[in-house]
């Protein structure tokens, strides 16, 4: 159990850890009610001089998207890993516990595994956009957990852009730029941009446009800050959802209770209309802010394939890509201290970094 005190990192709200309780070799009754008590412990004090350099990631969503995008939000944070060691790999399914953040939840949309659900997925951060230096000076908080175990710093920045859908309607997306680093000595800079002009048979990317045939050429130029360890190409195209289908994921706690039925949507614009219930109710369990289950007929981009090079061009299979059809392509640009794109693609280690841009659509003829 851990207790969070509110604070501020110069412009930026935030909370700190403060006293917490662990227990171990717990008994538990299955199937019955389990009675659990403690006293926190006092905080274990530790500090870090914060210093982020906001301004730099002010024009990191220049030229990722075919018309300027809206940025929503930053956040950043400071975790431990448990059971993983400073020095050890990357792994993708340890859960950091947050020993001090900012008001925020971002998704990483991690290269290596092949997530790129973020771009689908609202932040829904509340603190604003990080333009500005946050100048915090030396930050207390409570650090409990074992001296050998992983302390990382993460910073996160995100944009919405809308993109239109075949039929009129459009689609809200939100582009990432993350980065993951042990913990900072000084202060925390982008360690990665976006590719520079991106192109489809050498045609901007970003125009709306028609191609003549399945032979899909990407190319672009290196990122202006960062040297990736290798790209993605996540393609997509207008799916029809099945009820069940996760569509823009996980809302806040309290907007969606227990029993909403399917396909009700809270404020989310270019997906269904507010208020939609196609039918049937969450499960029993569902916790509050549950996932968002899917219309029955709705359409939306969905990825359908992702593909991976080291190098700053990629040539589509001609199978991926069907005649009548209508495309998106979001390239994201990866930085990582041990992968290896065309040797080992899975091996990770700290520094990570991402950073994405999207197409306009473009059609096969």
């Amino acid at each position: 159990m851990r207790q969070y005190e509110p604070t501020a990192f110069g412009s930026m709200d935030g909370y700190v850890m403060g006293p917490s309780l662990t227990l171990s070799d717990l008994s538990l009754t299955t199937g019955g009610p389990n009675t659990i008590s403690g006293a926190l412990n006092p905080t274990v004090p530790a500090s870090i001089n914060l210093s982020v350099k906001g301004s730099a990631w002010a024009p990191l969503f220049d030229h990722i998207a075919p018309t300027a995008p809206t940025a929503l939000g930053g956040s950043f944070y400071l975790s431990v890993q448990p059971y993983i060691s400073a020095d050890g790999p990357n792994v993708l399914s340890s859960k950091p516990i947050d020993l001090l953040w900012t008001s925020g939840n971002c998704s990483s949309g991690n290269f290596t595994s092949g997530d790129f659900s973020a771009i689908l997925t609202p932040s829904r951060p509340t603190n604003q956009p990080l333009t500005a230096d946050v100048e915090a000076g030396a930050v207390q908080y409570s650090d409990p957990f074992s001296s050998a175990w992983r302390r990382t710093f993460r910073v996160c920045q995100t944009a919405s852009i809308s993109i239109p859908m075949p039929g009129g309607s459009t689609q809200n997306f939100n582009l990432l730029n993350t980065q993951t680093t042990s913990l900072p000595t000084a202060t925390v800079k982008p360690l990665l941009s976006a590719v520079q002009n991106p192109k489809i048979n050498g045609a901007d990317l970003f125009t709306a446009g028609t191609i003549n045939g399945t032979a899909v050429t990407l190319s672009w130029d290196p990122p202006a800050i960062g040297t990736p360890f290798g790209y993605a190409v996540a393609i997509m195209s207008p799916t029809t959802s099945p009820v069940g289908t996760s569509l823009v994921g996980t809302l806040p706690v309290g907007t969606l209770p227990v029993g909403t039925p399917q396909g009700t949507i809270i404020g989310t614009v270019g997906t269904f209309p507010v208020g939609t219930s196609p039918g049937g109710t969450l499960p029993v369990g569902t916790p509050p802010g549950g996932t968002i289950i899917g219309g029955i007929g709705t359409v939306g981009f969905f990825s359908t394939t992702l593909l991976s090079t080291a190098k700053t061009s990629i040539t589509v299979p001609p199978n991926l890509l069907s005649s009548g059809k209508t495309y998106l392509f979001v390239i994201t640009s990866a930085v990582d201290g041990r992968a290896n794109m065309e040797t080992s693609p899975r091996r990770s280690s700290l520094p990570t970094a991402n950073a994405q841009l999207i197409s306009a659509p473009i059609t096969i003829q």
